[in-house]
């Protein structure tokens, strides 16, 4: 479908009236600088077939393993959780969405807010967990738990800053607040003060983790970004499971590989377009737009989306560069 695409050849010099030659010279332009990208994901060679293929079988071997530590019955609800949340961070939770829709459906179904507010044992890492998970896949759950961690006063404790595990698990889930919770508005300011004060008093690992949060809330990041992240942090977490960080290495290196084919193929796709020369004008921005539709629709099943997105948004800047400098050269012969 390209050529429904493809814009008319400019027709030859000779045939061009002097001052529509004139025009073109004289047409304003912002001088941006060409895609340092060039043909560069169309050429370069990646990881071969062989090599994705034995990938692939990797991750085949290794998922009927998470499968049964999803779908184990033992251990109590906050244990769930926590194994579904490290699952999603490391970005491998799309190979199991039914076994961990199940588990929050469950904990869904069974959790009565009441049973916190009498529990004198309750733990915030594993409130603050819960909620953030189940608001997160569209649950409706209440705010009104954080209360309990408020004195008299309406402030929250300060004996909780202690609890650094804690209060990251209620700052990151703070960030999913609805208008009018001003209850998670207070856990924002209350967490950031103290996560800011421990960034340099903690061991490094955690302090890594910290300094990562503060500039960058799981709400606010890019997902494939954090699950980077998250892998060279869970590495280095003494008791991680083997399984479930191999499995994400090889599946992002299958996820890599993938958008390394759409991006080879978009890439083709823009060069035989010819906008670069033809359009020189404007910004060359394929790439970048790419970035763009991975940061929205990262897994695998959104591939056309994220093709569909990248097209749109890449010739939508040539447009608005276009309409931009015919704009200027409208106000330019009007103030002439």
């Amino acid at each position: 479908m390209n050529h429904l695409l493809a814009l008319p050849k400019y027709p030859p010099k000779a045939t061009m009236s002097s001052s529509n030659m004139a025009d073109d010279e004289n047409r304003p332009t912002a001088d941006f600088h060409p895609s340092p990208w060039g043909d560069f994901f169309a050429t370069h060679n990646f990881a071969s077939d062989h090599v994705l293929k034995e990938w692939k079988e990797g991750i085949e071997v290794l998922k009927p393993y998470v499968v049964r530590m999803l779908s184990a019955t033992a251990g109590e609800d906050a244990e769930r959780l926590k194994l579904v949340d490290v699952v999603e961070r490391l970005g491998i939770g799309y190979l199991f969405e039914g076994e961990m829709q199940q588990i929050l459906q469950q904990v869904y179904e069974t959790h009565d807010s009441t049973d916190d507010l009498n529990n004198d044992n309750m733990n915030l890492h594993d409130v603050a967990l819960r909620f953030r998970l189940l608001r997160e896949h569209g649950y409706d759950v209440s705010s009104d738990i954080f209360n309990e961690f408020k004195t008299e006063k309406g402030e929250f404790k300060e004996e909780l800053a202690s609890d650094v595990e804690g209060i990251l698990s209620l700052y990151e889930a703070s960030y999913l607040r609805k208008q009018g919770e001003s209850v998670l508005d207070e856990a924002i300011h209350f967490t950031k003060s103290h996560l800011e004060a421990k960034v340099v008093d903690v061991e490094s690992l955690l302090s890594e983790r910290l300094a990562h949060a503060l500039e960058r809330p799981l709400r606010k990041g890019m997902e494939i970004l954090e699950h980077l992240f998250f892998i060279s942090i869970y590495e280095r977490m003494s008791g991680h499971h083997a399984t479930l960080l191999r499995l994400a290495k090889l599946s992002f290196n299958v996820l890599q590989y993938m958008y390394q084919g759409e991006l080879r193929a978009l890439t083709e796709y823009w060069i035989d377009l010819d906008f670069a020369r033809r359009l020189h004008y404007g910004r060359d921005k394929l790439v970048e737009a790419y970035i763009w539709g991975v940061g929205s629709l990262w897994e695998p099943k959104f591939a056309l989306a994220r093709t569909s997105i990248t097209k749109i948004a890449a010739l939508g800047t040539f447009l608005d560069d276009t309409t931009a400098i015919e704009r200027c050269i409208f106000t330019l012969s009007c103030d002439s």
